[in-house]
């Protein structure tokens, strides 16, 4: 029995050695398409900071908006209902510290409130777009975002290159429910440096 577990034992020390080894030496450096380890973790903990700010207003309160992060320009998706709130959430983000960058792409949707089975179609909806642009064989899209609101789906966050932006409309587009698209989504090959 004791040689079992210390084979085990072995085999699991073995197995996280080989990982450690295999993230150390991937991810160290960044460029303009991948962030650097700690390029990762600032973002995380700016992102972090940014939610807590967010959900501390008095003024925001909204379970329909993403905060997506790269390299320090925040990027805000999703619904509201009034301009002013819209507007407060961009005036809150660019008081933190580290934020490079505010791309507000919140969108007001004042008209009219949802029914209880408009919310409940709409995270059906978020889910087959999710599922679709996951189980798309030419790119990732990991960070993309996917928001809805009475069919029309939201795209936010990031991709290499325009192309990508464009096939994830694409995609959006084709799933069942989708009544409109509002890509938002930012090609990193756009930002600057």
């Amino acid at each position: 029995m004791k040689t079992l577990s210390k084979s085990v034992f072995n085999a699991e020390a073995s197995l996280c050695l080989a990982m450690m080894a295999l993230l150390m030496g991937s991810g160290c450096a960044g460029d303009r398409y991948n962030r650097s380890t700690g390029e990762y973790i600032d973002d995380h903990s700016l992102q972090l900071r940014v939610d807590h700010a967010l959900n501390s207003s008095p003024d925001y309160k909204f379970p329909d908006v993403s905060v997506v992060t790269y390299k320090g320009v925040i990027q805000l998706n999703g619904f509201v209902d009034l301009a002013d709130q819209k507007a407060r959430a961009g005036e809150i983000v660019k008081q933190i510290q580290g934020v490079r960058e505010v791309d507000n792409n919140i969108t007001v949707e004042a008209k009219t409130s949802r029914t209880e089975g408009e919310v409940i179609d709409d995270r059906a909806l978020v889910k087959r777009v999710r599922d679709a642009l996951h189980s798309n064989p030419e790119y990732k899209f990991d960070d993309v975002t996917v928001a809805a609101y009475k069919g029309m789906v939201q795209l936010g966050g990031f991709v290499n290159a325009a192309d990508q932006k464009g096939k994830a409309g694409d995609i959006a587009k084709n799933v069942s429910g989708t009544k409109d698209v509002q890509n938002n989504i930012t090609a990193k090959d756009k930002l600057n440096p």
